[in-house]
C-alpha cells in the first residue's frame, strides 16, 4: 500500500495490525518513504491546523512510539521523526500567538506572494510571422514589424500597429518605446500603467491610444471613459484626459503643443472565434438521478452527473442558483460522479464555475468543487477546491492543486456569496504550476498567496485514475464538499480573460 494512504489510515487511527507492521518497516528502513510520511502529515494539516486536532494527532505519534520503541531503528529514524514532530508542535504553540479567529476558524495574517511570472500575455491575431495566434508571450521587450492584437494576463487588450516597439513588464504594465497602441481596459483591469519616454498613462477604466514616435515625444487620446497621464518630470502637474481629449508629452517630462495621433485599425480576435471542445454540465435538472450535459467541438453531450450519497443515501439538492438552479453539497456525503476522464497530461484547460461557500464552512469542508485523473502518483491528478491549511496560503481561497504541487489564490470565498471561479492552465511540456496556472475571482486575476512547484501531468487512464467527480475529495474518503455549485465548464483551452468575463456575465463561451 502506498506510503500516503498508510498516512491517511494512520492518522484516523485506522490501520489493522498488518498495516502498522508494512508501515514500520517503511520508516525503519526507506529515508524517502519517511520524509513522505512525514510530509503528508504536515501537508494535510492535522499538525499544524488547530489546537483540537493536533491534540488528536498526539496520541497516535505516542502510540506510534511505542510501536516504533520495539525493535531499535537501524537508522534510528525514529528518533529523527520525533524530534520533527517536537519541532512541529513547537511551532504550532509559537503559531498560535500570531494568529487570530475568524468564523471559528483560526487563521494566518499573511502576506500576498508575487509570483515572478515571466508568461503575461497572448497573441490574438498577427500579420506577423514570427508570432502565431495563441501565443504566449513572455516579460521582455518586443519588436512587432506587423500588426498585432493581444491579451494580458489581467484582460487588457492592445492593438498593436506595424513598427512598433514594447516592453512587457506585468499583467497591469506595458513600456511603449516606440510605435502606435490602441488600448483596451475592462472594468477588472482598472488601474493599467501603459508607460512611454516621458512619464505613464494610469488607466481609470477606458479605451484610449498612446503614438511615440522616434525622439521619444508620445501622443494620448482618450476614446471612452478616463486616464491620468503622469510626467515623469515632478515638478509637472498630472494631466486627467477623458473621451475626446488628448495630449503630447516630451521624452523629458514636459508638455508639447500639437496633436499629430493617427487612429490605429483593430484587429479581428481570431483566438476566440475559434471551435473550443468543452463540457458544461448546468446543473438545472436531474433525470433518474442524472443531471444532463451540453458540449461543444469534439466533446459530447453524454457525460452526465450521476447524483449520488454515500452508502445510498440522497445525493445533493437542486437549489437556486447564479443561473436557473444550482447543486448543494451538505458536506457530509453528497457527491456526483461522471463517466467524463476529464483532460490528460499537460494540455492546456479551463474549469469555470459558480460557487456559493457558507460563511460558518469547516476546513474539513473544502474538498472538491471538481477532481479528476490519479490522485496516487504525483503531479498525475487535477483538484479543485478551497485552501483549508493557513499555513500554505490565504484561508477559504481557490486551490488548484496536483499532487505535491498547488497555487492558492487570495480571496477568501468563504462569505455566503455567489462567486464566479476560473482555475486555467496554460499547458506546455515544461509546464509548471507555479507560473502557469491563472486564478480569475469574479472576473479578476487573482494575486497568489502560496503555491507549491510542480510540473503537470495529468493521468486519465491508469487503472488508479478517477474520472470528473464534485464534491469529494479523490483520496479521502471522509473530506466532502459543504457548498452550492453551479454552471460547471470544463474546456479543452486556455481561454482568454474576454470569454472568462462573457462566461461570467452571459454564461456563454461566445
Amino acid at each position: 500500500m502506498d506510503v500516503e494512504q498508510l498516512a491517511d489510515l494512520y492518522l484516523r487511527d485506522e490501520l489493522s495490525e498488518e498495516q502498522k507492521s508494512e508501515l514500520k518497516i517503511l520508516l525503519e528502513n526507506d529515508e524517502e518513504q519517511s520524509r513522505v510520511f512525514t510530509e503528508y502529515l504536515y501537508e494535510t494539516g492535522q499538525l499544524l491546523n488547530a489546537a483540537d486536532q493536533l491534540a488528536e494527532v498526539s496520541p497516535q505519534l505516542d502510540a506510534l512510539g511505542d510501536m516504533m520503541a520495539e525493535q531499535e531503528s537501524k537508522r534510528n529514524w525514529f528518533l529523527q521523526f520525533g524530534a520533527m514532530a517536537a519541532l512541529l508542535i513547537a511551532a504550532f504553540a509559537i503559531f498560535s500567538m500570531i494568529q487570530k479567529a475568524e468564523n471559528g476558524d483560526l487563521v494566518v495574517e499573511q502576506e500576498i506572494i508575487v509570483l515572478n511570472t515571466p508568461i503575461l500575455a497572448r497573441v490574438h491575431s498577427s500579420e506577423n510571422k514570427e508570432f502565431s495566434s495563441g501565443q504566449w508571450l513572455e516579460k521582455g521587450e518586443y519588436a512587432f514589424s506587423e500588426k498585432l492584437a493581444l491579451t494580458l494576463d489581467s484582460g487588457v487588450e492592445l492593438n498593436i500597429e506595424t513598427r512598433s516597439q514594447l516592453e512587457l513588464i506585468g499583467p497591469n504594465k506595458v513600456r511603449v518605446i516606440k510605435g502606435k497602441v490602441h488600448a483596451y481596459v475592462p472594468q477588472v483591469a482598472i488601474g493599467f500603467v501603459l508607460e512611454v519616454p516621458g512619464g505613464e498613462v494610469l488607466d481609470l477604466g477606458t479605451e484610449f491610444k498612446v503614438a511615440v514616435d522616434e525622439k521619444g515625444t508620445s501622443d494620448i487620446e482618450v476614446m471612452s471613459g478616463e486616464v491620468e497621464v503622469i510626467s515623469s518630470e515632478t515638478s509637472y502637474e498630472h494631466v486627467a484626459l477623458s473621451q475626446g481629449q488628448s495630449t503630447r508629452l516630451n521624452s523629458d517630462g514636459s508638455p508639447a503643443n500639437g496633436q499629430t495621433f493617427q487612429v490605429t485599425q483593430s484587429l479581428p480576435n481570431l483566438l476566440e472565434q475559434r471551435d473550443l471542445s468543452y463540457v458544461h454540465w448546468p446543473f438545472d435538472s436531474a433525470q433518474l438521478g442524472w443531471t444532463p450535459t451540453s458540449s461543444g467541438g469534439d466533446f459530447h453531450d453524454r457525460f452526465k452527473a450521476e447524483l449520488k450519497g454515500k452508502g445510498g443515501e440522497d445525493g445533493p439538492q437542486f437549489i437556486e442558483g447564479a443561473y436557473g438552479y444550482a447543486l448543494d453539497f451538505d458536506g457530509e456525503n453528497d457527491f456526483a460522479k461522471t463517466d467524463f476522464k476529464g483532460i490528460s497530461g499537460s494540455r492546456p484547460r479551463t474549469v469555470s464555475f459558480w460557487v456559493k461557500i457558507p460563511v460558518d464552512a469547516k476546513q474539513k469542508e473544502n474538498y472538491s468543487f471538481v477532481s479528476w485523473g490519479n490522485s496516487m502518483e504525483t503531479g498525475q491528478k487535477w483538484q479543485i477546491g478551497w485552501n483549508a491549511l493557513p499555513e500554505s496560503g490565504t484561508l477559504g481561497a481557490i486551490r488548484t492543486e496536483f499532487k505535491n504541487g498547488y497555487v492558492i489564490g487570495e480571496t477568501d470565498l468563504r462569505d455566503g456569496r455567489w462567486h464566479h471561479i476560473v482555475s486555467l492552465f496554460i499547458g506546455g511540456d515544461d509546464a509548471d504550476v507555479a507560473t502557469h496556472v491563472r486564478h480569475y475571482v469574479d472576473g479578476r486575476l487573482e494575486a497568489v498567496s502560496g503555491f507549491k512547484r510542480k510540473k503537470v501531468s495529468t493521468n486519465v487512464d491508469s487503472i488508479d485514475s478517477k474520472p470528473v467527480t464534485f464534491g469529494r475529495k479523490m483520496d479521502g474518503s471522509k473530506w466532502y464538499l459543504r457548498a452550492k455549485l453551479d454552471e460547471l465548464y470544463i474546456i479543452d483551452a486556455a481561454i482568454t480573460p474576454g470569454q472568462v468575463r462573457r462566461l461570467m456575465d452571459k454564461n456563454s463561451l461566445y
